[in-house]
């Protein structure tokens, strides 16, 4: 599988900044790693990287990616029953997207409130 590939190729970048010539920022290498660990079933390993990843980007100041990857975690917390959790990440995850006039994010965080 290639997400398998992907997440061994990155984790020696786990507490990295990604970026890019196009976007720059890219925010937390963490949240690829835990988007990938979730695709590959290692909830752990998801939780552990996407709990770093807004860590990271809080302290960066990366709002945006902050807001992706609390929306990240929340379909596996909702699945393990901790949805207290889920529910804050994804009430700040809605609030950070509503200020930055991110409409996708926002209409994705409402779908998964549902």
């Amino acid at each position: 599988m290639r997400a398998a590939v992907l997440y061994d190729l990155l984790v020696p970048s786990a507490g990295k900044i990604a970026s890019e010539l196009a976007e720059g920022c890219a925010g937390s290498v963490e949240r690829l790693l835990g988007v990938l660990a979730a695709m590959l079933g290692r909830d752990d390993d998801a939780s552990r990287h996407l709990h770093a990843a807004v860590a990271v980007n809080t302290a960066i100041g990366s709002r945006p990616w902050l807001a992706e990857a609390q929306t990240e975690p929340t379909a596996s917390l909702l699945a393990r029953g901790e949805q207290g959790e889920a529910l804050q990440l994804l009430a700040d995850a809605s609030a950070t997207a509503t200020t930055l006039g991110m409409a996708p994010l926002r209409e994705r965080v409402a779908a998964l409130v549902v």
